[in-house]
């Protein structure tokens, strides 16, 4: 994991995309592996100048968010809103319904209505609200 958090700051794109990867799999199965994968390196890449970096750090940051962690929710909450209200509001909805739903559990809303409300572009601004209150 050190050593995939190194490569994740790398200064090759393709290096850090395929280091985030790699952690994000690892978060997404930490309850079968115990592997302890910390999300504070993922938070920065949401306002990265990349893309691919903005689109990694939140596949991370979903698998870490999953169990609705309070500490990695409140640095989301303090360092990563506008970020993550810009990603929210992209077009296309495979881009942005992982910005949704973070910003979704930051506001404590219910996973299967934020699921399905992440889906639908007309949706994006009910869930910004929600966060909104909270931040």
């Amino acid at each position: 994991v050190k050593v995939l958090i190194q490569a994740s700051r790398d200064p090759d794109s393709i290096v850090r995309n395929n280091a985030v990867r790699a952690l994000a799999v690892l978060a997404g199965s930490a309850r079968k592996t115990h592997v302890k994968v910390p999300g504070t390196p993922f938070v920065d890449m949401l306002s990265a100048d990349q893309w691919t970096d903005r689109n990694k750090g939140t596949f991370a940051l979903m698998n870490l968010t999953q169990s609705r962690d309070r500490e990695l929710l409140a640095e989301l909450r303090a360092k990563a809103v506008p970020a993550l209200i810009e990603m929210a509001r992209w077009q296309e909805t495979g881009h942005a319904s992982g910005a949704r739903i973070l910003l979704g559990r930051i506001a404590g809303m219910d996973e299967a209505e934020l699921v399905d409300l992440s889906g639908h572009n007309d949706k994006t601004e009910a869930i910004i609200r929600e966060a909104q209150k909270v931040h």
